[in-house]
């Protein structure tokens, strides 16, 4: 059984493999357009932490755009 995660309001959706939608988190987060998920893959800190997973395990799935 999961569990239901709610931030102001908004119920943040789950996959099947247990990664938070981040379209979900972002209406959470007050939905600015400044802070489009679009624009999640260009920010350089995204970058890193991608780079940084992959460093760790090379084989995970650090993202998933669907």
């Amino acid at each position: 059984m999961t569990q239901l995660l709610v931030i102001e309001s908004v119920s943040i959706r789950q996959d099947a493999h247990c990664r938070y939608s981040l379209n979900d988190l972002h209406k959470a987060a007050g939905g600015e357009k400044r802070h489009q998920p679009s624009d999640f893959l260009r920010i350089d800190q995204t970058q890193a932490l991608i780079a940084e997973i992959h460093s760790e395990d090379p084989r995970s799935e650090a993202i998933k755009v669907v």
